[in-house]
């Protein structure tokens, strides 16, 4: 049956305010997703911007992550 409009917006602001509105159940308990990712500037050579998330709990529905990162000189962590 179709939702009703009051019922999406309490769920919308239920996961605003933190809530978790679905999970997966995994059978690794220690498990933690982690993403990264690394992007190089094609007009500024020496310029390099990196991603960070992870998982921080057992139902992968909680995340930590960081604001890209900007170095300027690459070279001494990627030659």
């Amino acid at each position: 049956m179709v939702m009703s409009i009051a019922t999406k917006i309490a769920m919308q602001m239920a996961c605003k305010l933190g809530g978790e509105l679905w999970a997966v159940e995994i059978p690794l308990k220690s498990l933690m997703v982690v993403g990264i990712d690394v992007c190089k500037d094609e007009f500024n050579k020496g310029m390099v911007v990196v991603g960070f998330v992870a998982s921080i709990n057992p139902g992968i529905t909680r995340c930590f992550y960081n604001y890209p990162s900007i170095f300027s000189n690459y070279c001494l962590w990627f030659s």
